[in-house]
């Protein structure tokens, strides 16, 4: 019998950090681990610190900015795609690392495109999380350097300053989002971020400012803003959404249904279930918005007493599918059966 190969190299340091992802960290993994982040493979270093960051090891903090400055020295032959740096900008964040060493050289590195994906620079996502660790430790002029950032030729950094610009806190922020709002973006993901770091810094001030482009033309900047909204949870972006129902497109209202689930409020309960008993065309879509409820006995009871008074047969057979009984119910009901056959 042929004896089986053991991996070997990369293969097996590779095999161990999968093993070790699966297990709690110990004294005895950081030695390891501080081995495996000096490796020549970023693949190695990327894998180790992803296991530091969800392990949440702080006593490795260290090792990580060691490393990273290393992969600085000659980026683009020593971590070509960027991984291993990205993962360890990520895991210092988790750590929450205070220092702004790392965050600044990393934030302006770009790193050749002919080694980047689909031609791309490969350091975009790598800025992002840097811009992230700046405004997280609060880092003075922080504003004016994601302000250079927001005109990234990389869609991946733009957005990422965005939304590092609402995580600063700096009311500073808000007149330069706005501008990168009116300005617009190739990627509508960008604007997203905006909307979404403006009602975070400004909410009242700011919500008629993202409610605006609800009456705009682009269906995609509609719903952008729709999700901006709901993502707040506040009960007064749920009024102007609940408003906003009787005038939006048709291309857009399934979206909008979601949104305002997403809210989790009664009041945006109460709208969806009153869509499903007046029988109102987009009964399914409220539906299936209200999925997220399923394992809410309180309003599964009050949606499907909804479905009864809408009396449509194919609104009752989209209940069963979207609010399965539970196997004990199930049960109750096929005995109810028997007993009725008997």
């Amino acid at each position: 019998m042929a004896r089986e190969k053991k991996p070997r190299g990369s293969d097996a340091k590779l095999a161990r950090l999968l093993a070790m992802r699966n297990q709690p960290a110990t004294p005895e993994t950081t030695p390891e681990l501080r081995r495996y982040l000096a490796d020549a493979s970023s693949l190695i270093v990327a894998e180790a610190a992803r296991i530091i960051k969800d392990h949440a090891v702080p006593e490795q903090i260290g090792d990580l900015v060691a490393a990273f400055h290393r992969l600085m020295i000659n980026p683009e032959e020593s971590d070509k795609q960027c991984r291993a740096k990205i993962e360890i900008v990520d895991a210092l964040n988790r750590l929450e690392y205070a220092e702004p060493d790392v965050f600044l050289r990393g934030l302006i590195h770009r790193q050749d495109p002919r080694f980047g994906e689909s031609g791309q620079d490969a350091a975009g996502a790598l800025r992002a999380f840097c811009a992230f660790g700046l405004a997280r430790i609060g880092h003075p002029g922080v504003v004016l350097l994601l302000t250079e950032l927001l005109l990234d030729s990389d869609d991946t950094t733009r957005a990422g300053a965005a939304r590092a610009l609402g995580f600063s806190g700096s009311l500073a922020a808000v007149p330069l989002l706005r501008y990168k709002v009116r300005t617009g973006d190739r990627l509508t993901d960008v604007i997203g971020e905006c909307f979404a770091s403006l009602l975070t810094l400004s909410f009242e001030e700011s919500l008629p400012f993202v409610a605006h482009y609800l009456r705009g033309q682009a269906s995609a900047l509609q719903a952008t803003a729709v999700f901006a909204m709901a993502e707040t949870r506040r009960p007064e972006a749920f009024a102007f959404l609940s408003d906003y129902w009787s005038v939006a497109p048709a291309d857009l209202r399934e979206s909008l249904l979601v949104a305002l689930a997403m809210f989790r409020l009664p009041a945006a309960n109460d709208f969806l279930i009153s869509l499903i008993a007046g029988k109102d065309e987009s009964a399914r879509a409220a539906l299936s918005a209200l999925a997220i409820h399923r394992n809410n006995p309180k309003i599964t009871a009050s949606i499907a007493i909804a479905v009864e008074a809408n009396g449509e047969e194919s609104v009752r057979e989209w209940f069963r599918k979207k609010f399965p009984a539970e196997p004990e119910e199930k049960e109750k009901n096929r005995g109810r059966n028997s007993i009725q056959v008997e």
